[in-house]
């Protein structure tokens, strides 16, 4: 619980859409892990340790609220790519 798999850490930058660069990799998730997917805009401008420890929590929702307050905080607004899904399992 609370453990890290960076999913991307490999991954080409910004391959286009139907370019065919880009690699598709399929990996395991435990039924009991929460899953956390974010676009750049959402990652890129809160630390990691803070993301993790806003979304480890038992209220996801509170969690993702306070997560884009972070990003508005350090932008001044959203971005418009700051997209967010959580899965629980």
């Amino acid at each position: 619980q609370g453990a890290l798999l960076d999913l991307t850490e490999s991954a080409s930058r910004k391959p286009l859409l139907g370019s065919g660069a880009a690699i598709v990799r399929s990996f395991r998730c435990r039924l009991n892990n929460r899953l956390l997917l974010m676009t750049d805009g959402a990652y890129r401008y809160v630390p990691l340790v803070q993301t993790m420890r806003l979304f480890t929590t038992a209220d996801s929702i509170a969690g993702a609220k306070k997560h884009f307050a972070a990003i508005r905080a350090a932008q001044g607004q959203l971005p418009d790519d700051a997209t967010v899904v959580l899965v629980d399992p």
